[in-house]
Parts: C-alpha cells; sequence; structure tokens
C-alpha cells in the first residue's frame, strides 16, 4: 500500500500536535498518556507497517474481502482526528477542584481485612481456574472473575504498605501462573502497570525513572507474544516457547499473527456499519446496566459485542473472530461522524476531570487508589469500548469497590498510613 506514505506523514503530525498540546500536563498516570500509547500501538505502527508492505486483513484469505487502503486511509484519518480531539477535551478540563477536596486517607486496618477476604474467597478459584468449564459450567466466566480476586488483593497490600518482598513473591507467583494459562494476558499486564503506578504516586515522580522505565520496556516487549507463549506451555511445546521469547526480545521480525491488526478491524467496522445502515444512538452503552447480572442467573442477557455481530457478514465475519472495533468503532456504530466528533472529547473531558480529583487528594488517598486501579483498564476502554470501564475498572476489580464502600460509609476510620500518628 504505497499510497498510505501520505497518511504516515500526517499521523506523525497530529501525534506531534497532540504532544505539543499537552507535554506540561501529561503524567506516567494520565489518561491522556494511555491514549496517546493506544493510538501509537494500535494505529500508527500498524499504519507505518502497511505503507511499508504488511498484508492487510483478510488480504491472504481468498475467501474474504481484503480491508482495501481506502478503508485504511478513512480510518487513520478518523484516528487522527479523535486523537486531536482527545486532547482538547484534556485542555478543557479544569485542572485543579473548583471547591476543597476532602482528603479520605486509606486506613490500614479497614484494608487488611479487604486483603484477608479476598485473598480467602479468591484461592479457591484461582486454583480451579484450568479446568473452570468443567468444574463451573455456565458460570465459568464469573468464577474466573473471582479468581482475580488474590491478585486485586495484593496489589491493595502493596499500595498500602509497600513492596514488601512477601508481597511481591505471592503476587509474582501468581502472576506467572496467569501468564501461562494462554489466555486474559491482560490480567497479568495491568497488576504490573498498577504497581509501577503506584510505584511513582508514592514518591510523587511524574515519569518512571531507569528501573521502571526497564520492567515498562519488558512489558511492551513481551505483550504481543505473551498469549502465544502461554498456549505454546500449555501445549507442552518448548520450541515454540522460545521462538515467541526470541521474537519478544530480539527485536526480530514477528510473525504475522502476533502483529496488531487493530487498524484494520476499526477500518472494516466503519464499512460494515454503513452496509449496516442502523444506528444505535447509544444503546450498545446502555449494557453496562446489565454487566452486573451474571449471565448465569440471565443467559440471555445482551452481550457487549451485539453490535458487531448484527453487522458482520460472510465474507468478514467479525462476529465468528471476535473482532475488535475500538471505542471509536463503537462510537461511529452508535452516532455516526457525531459519535467520533463527541465521543473523544467527552471521554477525555470526564478522565481528566476524575485524574485532577485523585491528584488533589493526595498519594495515600482512597481517591488516588480508586483512580489507580481503575486507570490500568483505560487501555481496555479505548480498545474494546467505554462499556468496558464498568466490566474490567468495577466488576473484575471487586477488591477496589470495596476499599471505596468500607472507607465512604462503613465504621470509623482511626489509624491513618502507618506513620503517620
Amino acid at each position: 500500500m504505497d499510497d498510505l506514505f501520505g497518511l504516515v506523514i500526517l499521523d506523525v503530525v497530529c501525534v506531534g500536535a497532540f504532544l505539543a498540546l499537552l507535554y506540561r500536563r501529561l503524567t506516567f498516570a494520565h489518561p491522556a498518556t494511555v491514549y496517546l500509547f493506544f493510538h501509537v500501538y494500535a494505529f500508527s505502527i500498524r499504519l507505518v507497517g502497511l505503507a511499508l508492505g504488511d498484508v492487510p486483513l483478510y488480504g491472504d484469505v481468498l475467501a474474504f474481502r481484503m480491508i482495501d487502503s481506502g478503508e485504511i486511509a478513512r480510518a487513520i484519518i478518523v484516528a487522527d482526528i479523535a486523537l486531536i480531539l482527545f486532547g482538547l477535551g484534556v485542555l478543557c478540563a479544569p485542572s485543579r477542584p473548583r471547591a476543597k477536596v476532602s482528603r479520605l486517607e486509606l486506613n490500614p486496618r479497614k484494608v487488611l481485612y479487604i486483603v484477608v477476604f479476598f485473598l480467602l474467597a479468591g484461592m479457591p478459584f484461582f486454583l480451579l481456574t484450568r479446568n473452570s468449564a468443567e468444574i463451573f459450567g455456565a458460570g465459568e466466566q464469573l468464577y474466573k472473575v473471582f479468581s482475580m480476586w488474590p491478585i486485586g488483593a495484593l496489589c491493595l497490600a502493596i499500595h498500602v504498605w509497600g513492596f514488601r518482598w512477601y508481597l511481591l513473591v505471592g503476587l509474582g507467583a501468581l502472576l506467572i501462573v496467569v501468564s501461562l494459562q494462554g489466555y486474559h494476558r491482560f490480567m497479568m499486564v495491568l497488576p504490573m502497570i498498577f504497581l509501577m503506578s503506584s510505584y511513582l504516586a508514592q514518591r510523587n515522580l511524574r515519569w518512571p525513572n531507569q528501573r521502571v522505565a526497564l520492567i515498562g520496556l519488558l512489558l511492551v516487549l513481551l505483550f504481543p507474544q505473551l498469549k502465544y507463549i502461554g498456549m505454546a506451555y500449555q501445549a507442552g511445546d518448548a520450541q515454540e516457547i522460545s521462538h515467541r521469547i526470541r521474537q519478544a526480545f530480539l527485536l526480530v521480525e514477528q510473525d504475522a499473527q502476533a502483529k496488531s491488526t487493530f487498524l484494520d478491524q476499526f477500518a472494516g467496522a466503519l464499512t460494515l456499519s454503513d452496509e449496516f445502515g442502523t444506528r444505535y444512538f447509544g444503546e450498545t452503552y446502555l449494557s453496562a446496566i446489565t454487566l452486573f447480572i451474571p449471565r448465569a442467573i440471565w443467559p440471555d442477557k445482551p452481550g457487549l459485542g451485539d453490535h458487531t455481530i448484527a453487522m458482520a457478514t460472510q465474507d468478514r465475519p467479525y462476529d465468528k473472530e471476535g473482532r475488535i472495533i475500538t471505542y471509536l468503532g463503537e462510537a461511529y456504530v452508535n452516532f455516526g461522524y457525531v459519535g467520533i466528533v463527541l465521543i473523544p472529547f467527552v471521554l477525555a473531558w470526564v478522565l481528566t476531570r476524575w485524574f485532577c480529583l485523585a491528584l488533589s487528594g493526595g498519594s495515600r488517598s482512597v481517591a488516588m487508589y480508586v483512580y489507580l486501579a481503575v486507570m490500568v483498564s483505560f487501555i481496555q476502554v479505548y480498545r474494546d469500548g467505554v462499556t468496558s470501564l464498568f466490566l474490567f475498572g468495577v466488576i473484575q476489580n471487586v477488591p477496589m469497590l470495596a476499599v471505596y464502600v468500607f472507607h465512604k460509609f462503613a465504621w470509623s476510620t482511626q489509624g491513618g498510613y502507618p506513620g503517620q500518628r
């Protein structure tokens, strides 16, 4: 696709403009920083690959309709417009609270009770998830959520009591098990991002130092291959594990299946939406209400991807392949180009406002912990859709929800942080 080089230049200009607009506001935990990473990883890098000759989605499958250069061009232009609008939303959000914010600090005693409860309640499910389909049947997905409680509990403990070796060993063991299961690779990466963010917040650092930056670099290199390493481990294929690790860390040419195709999938979704001819006008966002009802209780409840299933076609089977259309595709399905203008701006304003409120509460506040616990899922919100904020930020983060509820509404909080009294 030689005709994409002009769009590569356009994208670089837009990324540069985004940085120029926001460089004074950006920090590691700022929602705009996460968004910039998402844009570059999902769109910019893929655009360069396509311009250099990578095969577009369905280009090597004759039975399917290939994503063509015109679709790619429209998608990257839309993504670049959304990037600038997101930046404007950040600039329009108040950088400081207009009124004094009450500083509710984490209570170590309450945190201890919460950590112990979620460790004890979640560990049996964590140990059984390898054969969860056979054991739990229809409730498998719900119990996989329970299985993540011990990881959330240990992250909370580290945030409150620091990077104690025994907490790190326990969390590390759980993350190794998760990383080798061949699915849910985010469940290994997101706790690491939380720990990095917590470390920086406790030390009032805006950006990672060399040690934290090295950990972040390792995560970026390893993430594309993590699913395939886990699958190879489950299959007992040591040679494939070695091959994937070399691809991750030696920067050799990646297999086609390990390359990100989010740009292609988003481009195809725009076309499918036009061909489908129906706008949802916000209906897809209402699925956030039914998220809290387990599918074991309501088997036929609306799904998060029903709109993707509805507009899939035989020559672009997004429904069978579980394709990702990103939050921009979700906005377009609902409101067309109006959604492309409205949703990035509003989302940026809301998340930036929340970040500033959390920052004003202090690094040891409940507000900061809750923000950091949800912030790690922002990349999934941008990737999967706005409803993912409730799925990954709340439903799969019940220890965080318990912290907020028991500090906001429960018994008296004497104590504060260790060393404050």
